[in-house]
């Protein structure tokens, strides 16, 4: 039971189709990813091919690309839709295996990316808001590494201690500051 429920609920959808890309199996994860139930899924409709986007034509039912019929092993990216209509990218590993009988059955192991890039595209906006605020910061701002050393900062920086960017990256702040005042910002940098 523990295993049936980890399976059903685990982070990543289980799908099985059988020979005329029908669902036989779909574990709860899949199916509330496709926005349907058990029984609407594995009644026969829909078939892979109908929820798959873009499949080329001439290929077995059970088949998400002409290779499959070669490997029997596959895993690429697919577009699916839901039944909503909505369309999600997902990673699908498809294993066509066929039974002494000549029974064809999948095991499908697929996982909707549609978070991975949500994630991606916030992280990358974050980054793009930090940059423009960075460059455009009216006030100086500076990135010191460990050592002391300047790797990067913006034009209001460059402005404020007179010297150009070029001439200030790898430089120390006590390379810029005045002689007289070097003691008193070794001393407070000790004890940063």
């Amino acid at each position: 039971v523990r295993l049936t429920e980890f399976l059903n609920h685990a982070p990543v959808g289980f799908f099985s189709v059988d020979e005329r890309g029908v669902f036989v199996f779909a574990n709860d994860t899949f199916i509330a990813w496709v926005g349907a139930d058990d029984i609407e899924l594995c009644d026969g409709t829909p078939t892979l091919h109908e929820m798959l986007i873009d499949v080329p034509g001439h290929i077995p039912p059970y088949a998400i690309n002409a290779a499959s019929l070669e490997n029997p092993v596959q895993r690429e990216e697919v577009r699916m839709r839901a039944f909503d209509g909505r369309e999600f990218q997902a990673a699908l590993s498809h294993t066509i295996l066929r039974g002494p009988d000549g029974v064809v059955r999948t095991r499908s192991i697929i996982r909707d990316l549609t978070p991975e890039r949500a994630w991606k595209t916030a992280l990358k906006q974050s980054e793009d808001r930090f940059q423009r605020f960075f460059e455009e910061a009216p006030l100086g701002i500076a990135l010191i590494d460990n050592r002391g050393k300047l790797t990067e900062c913006n034009e209001a920086f460059s402005a404020m201690v007179e010297r150009p960017l070029h001439e200030l990256l790898g430089m120390t702040l006590l390379d810029m500051v005045n002689t007289d005042d070097k003691s008193k910002i070794e001393s407070v940098m000790a004890r940063i």
